[in-house]
């Protein structure tokens, strides 16, 4: 039986709340890929529908060549959504059917492209026993959501869940991809980007009827869009007036990213996984490579999948490992594979013992990485 450690908060509820603090939200460990193409549609669907897209979009893995069908557990999804208790299950699965009536438009890139137009859901099915409901996203959209090479943009699909407003999402979206391709290289992200927009434009893009004119345009969208994001972001978002011929044409937004929104690389937080941000996994880092070699040596099977038990958290391999060949190495050698096992599954060592352990000493100074490689 593990040991039972009081100390105050560790080190991944620091990191959590320090990422809270900065965000405004703890990170999802999903992102959203879309090519930039598909970010710049419009779409007729509604805020809830728009979120239960980019959910289904989240799920999509990096090595997928198929739109597979998605199993959305509405229970989960319900309280991401932060829907109400009562009738949650009817709301999310008349906003799936709907979804068939819905569509997203490809604005041209230029006047000999032609506008294209899809629907966003081919086929869904509904359980009200298990209370889940599949999706199938139309394998239309396939050149924008698999095997994405460049131009496109990647997001922590928990900013998804608390926005409040379609439009705020929407010009977010749009905001936030244009400034990871325009800096994508310089790494500038707080000197932000312009854009430009005529009135017209601005219209389509947040689906607004022909009865807005400037004024509304600013006074009622814009800057309860400007503050929906800052109040809900490290972003600064501020609107100008372009004039032509001394009348009102459009507007400029410039977008930028505040200090607090990059981690210690430069880069924009919610570009992240949360446990990315937490330096816990990367399957190209040195730190993971090791640590599987050092699972196979000690004959434990399939590694990686202990490894996505543990919720991909290495440090919570790492003490639980170190915590059972340190107390039990030498006792029950023949059985260790066993035991480390159970100990990763059920994690033993513990969130509050977790430093204990990793910074656990073996015979002769050794430390967990030295142990694996020479035994």
């Amino acid at each position: 039986m593990p040991e039972v450690c009081t100390v105050g908060q560790s080190h991944k509820e620091i990191i959590e709340d320090s990422i809270k603090e900065k965000t405004g939200f703890v990170l999802s460990n999903s992102l959203v890929f879309e090519h930039n193409d598909l970010i710049h549609g419009h779409s007729n669907s509604s805020l809830l529908q728009l979120k239960i897209f980019l959910i289904s979009i989240s799920k999509i893995k990096k090595d997928d060549i198929e739109l597979k069908g998605i199993t959305l557990d509405v229970k989960s999804l319900a309280k991401d959504l932060g829907l109400p208790v009562n009738h949650y299950y009817a709301q999310i699965r008349e906003a799936v059917k709907g979804l068939f009536r819905r569509s997203i438009v490809i604005p041209p890139k230029n006047p000999d492209e032609k506008e294209l137009e899809f629907a966003l859901v081919s086929k869904a099915a509904y359980d009200a026993k298990t209370m889940t409901i599949y999706v199938k996203l139309n394998d239309e959209l396939k050149p924008y959501l698999l095997n994405l090479k460049n131009n496109f943009a990647s997001f922590n699909l928990a900013l998804v869940y608390h926005f409040k407003s379609k439009r705020a999402l929407v010009l977010f979206l749009v905001l936030y991809a244009e400034l990871m391709r325009w800096h994508s290289y310089t790494k500038q992200y707080t000197e932000g980007i312009e854009v430009s927009y005529t009135i017209d434009e601005i219209k389509k893009a947040l689906e607004l009827g022909e009865k807005y004119k400037y004024d509304n345009i600013r006074r009622k969208v814009l800057m309860q869009v400007k503050n929906e994001i800052e109040t809900l972001l490290p972003f600064s978002l501020d609107i100008e007036m372009i004039k032509e011929h001394r009348a009102a044409s459009g507007f400029r937004l410039t977008f930028r990213a505040k200090p607090e929104a990059l981690d210690s690389d430069g880069l924009p937080l919610i570009s992240k996984t949360r446990l990315a941000v937490e330096g816990y996994y990367d399957k190209d880092s040195e730190k993971y490579k090791k640590l599987i070699d050092g699972l196979n040596r000690l004959k434990i099977k399939n590694p990686e999948k202990l490894i996505e038990i543990a919720e991909n958290d290495l440090d919570r391999v790492r003490s639980n490992l170190t915590y059972i060949l340190l107390k039990y190495g030498q006792i029950f050698e023949s059985q260790i594979a066993a035991m480390v096992t159970d100990a990763i599954k059920k994690d033993y060592a513990g969130q509050t013992c977790r430093e204990r352990w990793l910074n656990a000493k073996f015979p002769r100074g050794k430390k967990l990485e030295d142990f694996l490689i020479e035994g």
